[in-house]
């Protein structure tokens, strides 16, 4: 997790999914420029695959951010795919069940020029990963997370440190950083 520039939120994506007799979960957080928690969101979902269940999160954290009216927003994933579908602004490139959902996240990025997606590797993306297994494996309730649980809030703990290299600066190797589309 890299630092987020000077008075943008970030939100951290991500997805759980098994298989589609059981609900999926999602987990959606977002961070200040110093990496505080400013509020997290998990839930469970219907899904049908592992794509899906990313879109999904992404449709919901767009949605959210929306009715809290949060301005310059970078919101990260680790589904590459998702990244790869939004970058080439083509639902048709995602499974078929999915592409109604993409036309979703397509429209609602279109509808704010403040906001970015950008691809972050799993190892950056873990508080985001831990809410949605929480809620997936039933330890967590759902909806709206104000105070982080010990094992999420270690993890927070250890995004924070890893904000800058030694150096205070930004790690280069950190992420790749792709704004999907122009308005």
């Amino acid at each position: 997790m890299g630092p987020t520039p000077l008075h943008k939120i970030k939100v951290n994506i991500d997805g759980a999914f098994r298989d589609s007799t059981k609900p999926a979960a999602i987990g959606i957080i977002c961070h200040d420029y110093r990496g505080n928690m400013q509020w997290a969101f998990v839930d469970k979902i219907k899904s049908i695959s592992a794509f899906m269940t990313e879109a999904l999160a992404m449709r919901r954290a767009l949605m959210i951010i929306q009715d809290l009216g949060n301005k310059n927003v970078v919101i990260e994933t680790d589904c590459q795919t998702l990244l790869h579908c939004l970058e080439n602004d083509h639902p048709s490139l995602c499974e078929w069940q999915s592409r109604c959902i993409l036309e979703d996240v397509l429209g609602l990025l279109r509808s704010d020029p403040d906001f970015s997606v950008q691809f972050i590797p799993c190892k950056g993306n873990k508080g985001a990963d831990l809410l949605a297994a929480l809620i997936d494996k039933g330890v967590c309730p759902i909806g709206w997370v104000e105070i982080p649980l010990p094992p999420l809030y270690s993890v927070l703990e250890d995004d924070r440190k890893d904000l800058r290299t030694p150096q205070g600066q930004r790690d280069p190797q950190s992420r790749s950083t792709m704004s999907v589309w122009s308005v």
